[in-house]
């Protein structure tokens, strides 16, 4: 389990992952389960909000 702080948090994001003002932005989902248990942290006890999510998806037609 990790104990997260704001500044550890923030570098483990990982992905198409852009932070500003408390303002998450992630286009195309996060890479890896850490950079996951990162943004739960910030959202949930550093008071950040998703700006805007999109995560791809693969459709096979």
């Amino acid at each position: 389990m990790n104990h997260w702080t704001e500044q550890e948090a923030l570098k483990a994001l990982k992905g198409n992952v852009h932070t500003n003002h408390k303002h998450i932005s992630c286009y195309g989902g996060f890479y890896g389960l850490r950079a996951c248990s990162a943004f739960d942290y910030l959202c949930d006890h550093c008071g950040y909000q998703v700006n805007d999510m999109q995560v791809k998806t693969s459709v096979s037609e």
